[in-house]
């Protein structure tokens, strides 16, 4: 059992190692410039190594994303299972985000990948919180529909807040996306 502790750890080690590595070569070039070579230079892994964790470069930047964003839904979500106010749940994640400005630009900057294409699958349940706080006499299918259509607005106004270097504070977007939806203000 303490083996596998120690594996499991060095690999968690080991992918931060390749993880950090990619951040800062994306700061200097676009994601398909990167060598495999030169990430595990800069890793100080060998590329067998890599090759255990990981297929390509554009696995890594997937593997990043996919953690960024199930932390920030989980801020929400996990809150919100337990009775927790929406407006603070939502204001939280946006000030994580805000924090997290410079590696949210230079995400969007990768042209070959596509941030919010799995904004979707980390967020099933925050659809669920937004259909709940419709109007009761709706049906199912306006509710899943009003639901898809406020996380895409949300998405939109998230991005253009992230291109635009967040310069409105968490608090001011909390307040703007939660009046846009009406319900929740």
């Amino acid at each position: 059992m303490q083996d596998r502790k120690v594996s499991n750890q060095r690999n968690t080690a080991t992918r931060k190692k390749v993880q950090d590595a990619l951040v800062t070569l994306l700061e200097q070039k676009e994601l398909d410039k990167i060598t495999i070579r030169e990430l595990c230079d800069l890793a100080d892994i060998n590329r067998t190594t890599f090759y255990n964790h990981y297929g390509s470069q554009y696995d890594v930047l997937q593997e990043i994303v996919e953690n960024y964003l199930e932390h920030t839904a989980l801020l929400i979500q996990d809150k919100m299972a337990v009775g927790g106010d929406f407006k603070e749940c939502f204001l939280e994640a946006l000030q994580y985000m805000k924090k997290h400005t410079k590696f949210l630009q230079l995400l969007f900057s990768q042209k070959h990948f596509q941030l919010l294409s799995g904004i979707d699958i980390c967020l099933p349940q925050f659809d669920v919180a937004i259909m709940t706080r419709q109007p009761a006499d709706w049906s199912p299918q306006r509710k899943k529909a009003m639901a898809i259509f406020i996380q895409q607005g949300i998405i939109g106004i998230l991005v253009d807040w992230i291109r635009s270097g967040c310069r409105e504070s968490a608090e001011e977007m909390a307040e703007l996306i939660l009046f846009t939806l009406g319900t929740y203000s």
